[in-house]
């Protein structure tokens, strides 16, 4: 995904962008039924990053359901508990974009792009108040957090000059943003949380084992780190899930689950849970599937056809 430098003016502190650059949808697009789906839940896996080139599997089963393309240069996806899908990326005019699909649906009921010269590289949904949180990317180390209140536009910006890589965000059950970045070598994670109601990002203090974490995610019932770790004498990166408790500026491990499976890369896909399914999956190639929170032997793999899949979410309506 192009990505360019953003112009001095934008971005102190926090501010507010103006919507530009790609028009609204001129009408919203109906949900599909879903009784369409002989399904728990629906896959989104993403291939090429160019045309934002998507691919809709059914849960469990694995059938292709539908494929479509974004038109986006494209950098992430999340959902909500409702089973929309948010995308995230570039827009044509170079700005940054976040489309909204319902569940199952292969055209965006509405898109909000905001603010230039950038793009979406990681998004999150705030499902109690249907905020949409994204990590924008405008070049190499300069990153911002732009929260699109109930999904609207003129973004709430905000900086964090204590953390030189942003890697992805995660709302957890309180409303409260979680960052997840890096220093400048990549060797250290650094976590920081913007606790609901607040206008700024504070740190939290994080200890992990040796490897490297990609994405924070609420899993339900904790605020969770994915990624891998070294495994002792040999040259694998196993897949691991770190659960979390925060405790005023304090991260604790609580649990620690691991994932049979070997992950060869010491830079870990975005993987995603999904509570009301159960699952974790993880874009590596295809879509690995395992159980969560149990771990363990990968229980399914999914093939996309739509080439090396680079990062999917899980669309599925919780109970609530």
């Amino acid at each position: 995904m192009r990505l360019r430098i953003l112009a001095a003016a934008l971005l102190a502190g926090c501010s507010s962008l103006p919507a530009i650059g790609v028009p609204q949808a001129t009408q919203a697009v109906a949900a599909p039924s879903a009784a369409r789906y002989s399904a728990a839940g629906l896959v989104y896996a993403f291939g090429s990053f160019k045309a934002g080139n998507a691919a809709i599997l059914a849960y469990p089963g694995g059938k292709l359901v539908n494929t479509f393309s974004t038109g986006l240069g494209f950098g992430s996806v999340c959902s909500d508990n409702r089973g929309n899908v948010f995308v995230g990326g570039e827009a044509v005019s170079a700005a940054p974009v976040i489309a909204k699909y319902h569940y199952g649906a292969t055209s965006p009921s509405k898109t909000v792009a905001f603010g230039s010269n950038g793009g979406v590289v990681s998004c999150t949904v705030d499902s109690a108040t249907n905020d949409v949180a994204g990590v924008v990317e405008y070049g190499s180390s300069d990153y911002s957090v732009a929260v699109l209140p109930h999904f609207q536009h003129h973004p709430k910006v905000y900086r964090d000059a204590a953390i030189p890589i942003f890697l992805s965000v995660g709302y957890d059950g309180g409303g409260n943003l979680f960052l997840l970045g890096t220093n400048a070598s990549r060797r250290t994670s650094l976590l920081a949380e913007l606790p609901r109601g607040r206008d700024s990002f504070r740190a939290i203090s994080l200890k992990l084992p040796s490897g490297r974490v990609r994405t924070v995610a609420w899993d339900g019932a904790e605020l969770t780190l994915e990624g891998n770790y070294q495994a002792l004498r040999a040259k694998s990166w196993p897949q691991v899930v770190y659960q979390l408790r925060i405790s005023g500026t304090k991260a604790a491990i609580v649990k620690t689950i691991d994932f049979d499976g070997v992950d060869r890369s010491n830079k870990p896909p975005a993987s995603t849970i999904a509570p009301a399914l159960g699952i974790m999956a993880v874009p590596a190639g295809d879509i690995r599937i395992w159980g969560y929170p149990s771990g363990g032997k990968m229980i399914a793999t999914f093939h996309t056809g739509v080439g090396p899949t680079y990062t999917a979410t899980v669309a599925a309506r919780s109970s609530q």
